[in-house]
């Protein structure tokens, strides 16, 4: 039996993506969306802090923008994250200890945990946006259902 795929099209969450990526949600928001998520980070992180904005990385970006587009008009990276907080957001939390996070940081320029709060970094939490807690996020909050498996 071949394995079956999930795939998310059609969802509200997909239809939305689709508008913003097509250049609709411009029109859509008007001069409100004059403010884009990405424009002001200082570097790219691949473990950024969800809720940061000194770094930004792919998946943080996507959630941003799609959070952008849906809300009543953040004008920040900041308000987008307190909208996101206040609709049940959750990131995923990545247990890395102190030598993996620090061979990172040695090893590649894109690796960085300094934007992520002391206290949750140095117990080992690293707070970051990946595609499961997006999902989830987006299923919990009704703008997606759950996937549907499909035959190829």
């Amino acid at each position: 039996m071949p394995p079956s795929h999930l795939i998310r099209i059609g969802t509200r969450a997909w239809h939305l993506q689709v508008r913003v990526c097509s250049g609709h949600g411009f029109m859509l928001r008007g001069p409100g969306l004059a403010w884009l998520p990405g424009q002001d980070p200082d570097r790219v992180c691949v473990v950024a802090y969800a809720f940061g904005t000194k770094c930004q990385q792919s998946n943080q970006w996507v959630l941003e923008t799609l959070a952008s587009a849906a809300a009543p008009g953040p004008d920040s990276r900041s308000a987008t994250h307190e909208w996101l907080r206040a609709r049940g957001y959750q990131p995923n939390d990545q247990h890395l200890s102190t030598l993996t996070r620090l061979g990172g940081r040695i090893t590649q320029a894109n690796i960085a945990f300094d934007d992520h709060p002391s206290a949750r970094r140095f117990s080992n939490h690293i707070d970051t946006v990946t595609v499961d807690s997006m999902f989830a996020w987006l299923q919990h909050s009704g703008m997606s259902t759950p996937p549907q498996p499909v035959q190829p």
